[in-house]
């Protein structure tokens, strides 16, 4: 767990590769991001893996994902 969270961003990506942008995190004292988020994806294909990218924009920090689900 980290103890402060820096400016982190997610994206879900569709089985066609089409990328939706969940949000965008700026840094706070805050080191957990529990939240329902979401998107409009019905011109895109749901049949298939979709993936999740959260990315870190801040040099040497780390960090993991406990968990994440995807609900149509």
């Amino acid at each position: 767990m980290r103890s402060a969270r820096s400016p982190t961003s997610a994206t879900l990506i569709a089985p066609d590769g089409t990328e939706y942008r969940i949000k965008t995190f700026e840094a706070n004292g805050r080191p957990d991001i529990q939240a329902t988020y979401g998107i409009n994806a019905s011109s895109g294909v749901a049949d298939g893996s979709w993936r999740l990218r959260v990315q870190d924009t801040y040099p040497g920090n780390e960090g993991f994902l406990d968990s994440w689900k995807i609900t149509f």
